[in-house]
């Protein structure tokens, strides 16, 4: 089984789509808990973005919770804004203080848009070391990053 988590997110061929805020093609379920799902039997678990919107004192935890579903040898691709590129676009004045703020705390125009946490790519890939896996990929695309890794 592969798992797709995200919020407000388009269901993707092939995999489960777990989204809190349900809809056609997905499961409405809270992405941080997946509880429902047998530990070491999920091959793949991929993130879309859904770490800025897990606050800081919960993403050890729900990182956790997720590499437990992994089968040895599934992988996980966990994405975000990268804090230390959004910093340095505030330093260099390549954006704006309003357009920086909505990159550290989203958009109050909705409940998907609001970011409740920032985090570096080399924070996501230490994690995911201290819990045992391998890095693969760690690449940063402007703001964003992605950090793929997998379970031995």
């Amino acid at each position: 089984m592969k798992l797709y988590l995200g919020l407000d997110i388009q269901p993707v061929s092939g995999h489960t789509t777990i989204d809190p805020l349900g809809g056609e093609g997905k499961v409405a379920l809270d992405f941080r808990n997946l509880d429902n799902v047998a530990d070491n039997g999920e091959c793949e678990v991929i993130n879309a973005k859904v770490l800025d919107h897990i606050h800081g004192s919960e993403l050890y935890a729900v990182i956790s919770h997720w590499v437990s579903k992994l089968a040895h040898g599934g992988s996980i691709m966990l994405g975000g804004r990268d804090l230390f590129e959004v910093s340095k676009r505030v330093i260099t004045g390549e954006s704006s203080n309003s357009d920086c703020n909505k990159m550290f705390y989203g958009v109050n125009n909705s409940a998907t848009g609001i970011s409740k946490g920032m985090y570096e790519a080399n924070e996501i890939a230490g994690i995911l070391v201290e819990l045992g896996l391998e890095i693969d990929k760690k690449r940063i695309n402007g703001i964003d990053f992605i950090v793929e890794a997998h379970r031995v």
